[in-house]
């Protein structure tokens, strides 16, 4: 047999949940909350957030010495929804970290190398 207070505590769930379900921020297939990405309506918006979501992302795999193709797979990322956005990706930086981010020339123990990927990621994106 439960306790009163197990019933007191899953009836607030329940009660939860039915609240948040009844919001027409959520999707009416779940009843939790959904992440930002599926409640954005706007393209422009979304592709702006993802942007920014890519080069931090990018910034802490180069920071942290990710390897290669983790790194070229976060890249790759980047300039996909950067293309989506016509003028946010500056040419010249991204011809650069095109040359720069390699499996010829890649190398995270060098610490000019790595700072200077760091300084054209960060670069990389018209404000």
């Amino acid at each position: 047999m439960l306790s009163t207070s197990c019933l007191k505590g899953l009836a607030y769930v329940l009660e939860y949940i039915k609240k948040v379900y009844s919001t027409s921020s959520c999707s009416r297939s779940t009843p939790f909350p959904v992440s930002s990405e599926q409640r954005l309506q706007n393209h422009k918006a979304l592709n702006i957030m993802m942007i920014g979501r890519n080069v931090e992302n990018l910034d802490m795999q180069l920071r942290f010495g990710y390897p290669f193709r983790r790194v070229a797979l976060a890249y790759d990322s980047l300039k996909r929804y950067c293309r989506e956005m016509n003028g946010a990706l500056d040419d010249n930086i991204g011809g650069q970290l095109d040359q720069l981010i390699t499996s010829e020339v890649f190398d995270l123990s060098n610490e000019e190398y790595k700072i200077k990927l760091i300084k054209y990621v960060n670069q990389l994106v018209r404000v």
